[in-house]
């Protein structure tokens, strides 16, 4: 049995409900692309954020732990190594059309790991036009006021952390003389001076937990990480997104990959 514990903060520029979830700026929901940023393209970034704003997280989702059979590898060279998701993965829901708000699966899903020469790549095929393909590949949970959320990213206090944003965004304005970047941080201001889902969505948790069945790839020149896993081993992921940062458009993930 293999466990690769991820975690770190993704980014994701998306609109959001009532707005169509192609809309390139955000027009009547409450997540937009401001001046002098690129439209937005919905797809779910775990490294090498677009645009990323001032004073957001930063983006980079990293293996924490490495385990066999239970034990910590401690010393394993995978830990700390960057986890992509690859092939521009979005939240499929398409304002209800494949799936409601917070139901969405994740399409495609293929996880790459990588620390210089060892690799390792699942994915996960599905067939957007099966509803029992898009059932498997939704949330299995959800939390408006998650706890596990608060302890991994430190956000207790989610009217205190917009107002935080608020005071260096205000800050920065006094000081900025380009009028792009002045209209990208006024509208930033406004927008953290409002409630509502903007500040409940830091204590959201969606829960995620599926087989990956794809091609598996297990590159390790050296035999670093020990024993390949054998042929037939079960790879599977189970993870929450969470924290949704709706200035930053970023978000937390948590979870694992196992191998058994």
């Amino acid at each position: 049995m293999i466990k690769i514990s991820l975690s770190g903060w993704f980014q994701c520029r998306l609109a959001t409900d009532p707005d169509d979830f192609a809309e390139k700026r955000g027009v009547s929901g409450w997540t937009f692309a401001v001046a002098g940023e690129p439209d937005l393209d919905r797809v779910i970034r775990f490294q090498d954020p677009v645009a990323p704003r001032s004073h957001g997280p930063a983006v980079g989702v990293k293996v924490t732990a490495f385990e066999r059979d239970g034990a910590a590898v401690a010393a394993s060279p995978l830990v700390g190594a960057p986890v992509d998701l690859l092939g521009g993965a979005v939240f499929e829901g398409r304002n209800g059309d494949i799936a409601t708000s917070a139901n969405e699966p994740i399409v495609p899903f293929s996880l790459r790991i990588g620390a210089g020469a060892i690799s390792i790549a699942a994915a996960d095929p599905m067939d957007l036009s099966n509803p029992a393909e898009v059932q498997r590949r939704q949330p299995v949970g959800f939390e408006s006021n998650s706890a596990a959320v608060a302890a991994a990213t430190g956000i207790t206090d989610r009217v205190a952390f917009r107002a935080a944003r608020k005071a260096a965004l205000e800050h920065d304005l006094q000081n900025e003389s380009d009028a792009t970047r002045r209209a990208a941080l006024a509208q930033r201001i406004a927008e953290l001076g409002k409630g509502s889902i903007r500040v409940n969505s830091l204590g959201f948790q969606l829960t995620y937990g599926f087989d990956l069945r794809g091609a598996h790839a297990w590159t390790d020149p050296t035999g670093a990480l020990g024993p390949a896993p054998r042929a037939s081993a079960n790879w599977r992921v189970d993870f929450w997104l969470g924290a949704w940062d709706a200035d930053a458009l970023c978000g937390f993930l948590d979870g694992s990959l196992s191998i058994s």
